[in-house]
C-alpha cells in the first residue's frame, strides 16, 4: 500500500537511522526506495548489505548523480508502485514501531491526502510535537510537516516537484497537490508519523527560503505580492527570535 521514498547524499549516519526504524517496523506491507546522490560514504555499500539482510522487505535502490534534492524525489515519485507514498529522507525516522501499521488501519482509498502530527527533537533530547493544521493555512506556509503526510501516488506522477526552487519546492508541491483535489479527500489522523532532528537546509538557509515561499504565494496561490512579502517578513523575524530566545539552535 505505502512506497517509502528516501532521498540520501553521503549521509551514512542518517541512513543507518532511517534504515533501523524502517527494519523495526511490525507491517511489512511497504516498498522502500532509497535514492542516493551517487553517495562516496558507504551508504551505498551499506543499503545494499542491509538489503541481503533483509530480504523480507521489498528494497530497491538507485545510486546516481541528481540535480538535488528535489530531483532525487522525482526520482522516487517515478519508482514507486504502491498507492500512497511518503517521504522520509535520510535520518527521518518513524514514530514507533506500529507507525504503518497504524496508519494502514486508518486508511481510506477514497482519501487522496492524509497526514499527522511530527515529533521534532534536538541534540539536547528536547522533543517538540507538531500538529497539522487547516489546510486554509497554506496561504502562510506548510500545514504540516513534508514527513507526516502520505500522498497518493497516481497525483504525484502528475505532478513532481519544480526543481526551480531549491529550498522550498515541497511547499510549492503542497500548494499544487492541494489544488488538484477536493478538500474531503484530505484526512487528518490522529496520530504523530515522524520524528526529525530540528536543522535541514531550509532551516539554516531560512532567509532565503522565506524569498522562495513568497514567490510561490504569488505564482502558486495568487496573493498580491506586497501581502506575501508581509507574511515572508513575518515569518522571518518569528524564527529570529525564536533563535534569539533559545527555542531553536
Amino acid at each position: 500500500m505505502i512506497s517509502i521514498v528516501t532521498v540520501t547524499y553521503n549521509n551514512l549516519v542518517g541512513l543507518e537511522a532511517t534504515a533501523s526504524s524502517i527494519q523495526s517496523q511490525k507491517c511489512t506491507d511497504f516498498e522502500w526506495l532509497v535514492i542516493d546522490g551517487a553517495s562516496s560514504d558507504g551508504s551505498v555499500e551499506f543499503i545494499e548489505s542491509f538489503s541481503s539482510e533483509n530480504s523480507n522487505l521489498n528494497i530497491r535502490v538507485l545510486s546516481e548523480c541528481d540535480k538535488g534534492l528535489y530531483d532525487a524525489m522525482n526520482k522516487g515519485i517515478s519508482l514507486a508502485e504502491r498507492n500512497y507514498i511518503i517521504f522520509l529522507n535520510a535520518g527521518d525516522l518513524f514514530y514507533s514501531e506500529s507507525t504503518i501499521g497504524d496508519v494502514l488501519d486508518k486508511l481510506d482509498d477514497s482519501k487522496s491526502l492524509l497526514v499527522g502530527s511530527s515529533v521534532r527533537f534536538d541534540a539536547k533530547g528536547h522533543e517538540y510535537v507538531k500538529k497539522p493544521k487547516s489546510v486554509s493555512h497554506l496561504k502562510y506556509g506548510m500545514f504540516c510537516e513534508h514527513q507526516a503526510a502520505l500522498f497518493e501516488t497516481a497525483i504525484c506522477k502528475g505532478l513532481n516537484y519544480n526543481t526551480a526552487y531549491k529550498l522550498s519546492a515541497d511547499y510549492d508541491f503542497f500548494i499544487r497537490y492541494v489544488n488538484s483535489i477536493s478538500m474531503d479527500k484530505v484526512k487528518i489522523l490522529e496520530q504523530s508519523i515522524c520524528r526529525f532532528e530540528h536543522g535541514g537546509v531550509s532551516y539554516t538557509k531560512r532567509g532565503e527560503a522565506v524569498i522562495e515561499d513568497a514567490l510561490i504565494r504569488v505564482r502558486s496561490l495568487s496573493i498580491p505580492p506586497y501581502k506575501s512579502l508581509l507574511i515572508s517578513t513575518a515569518h522571518l523575524i518569528y524564527h529570529r527570535m525564536k533563535v534569539m530566545l533559545g527555542w531553536l539552535k
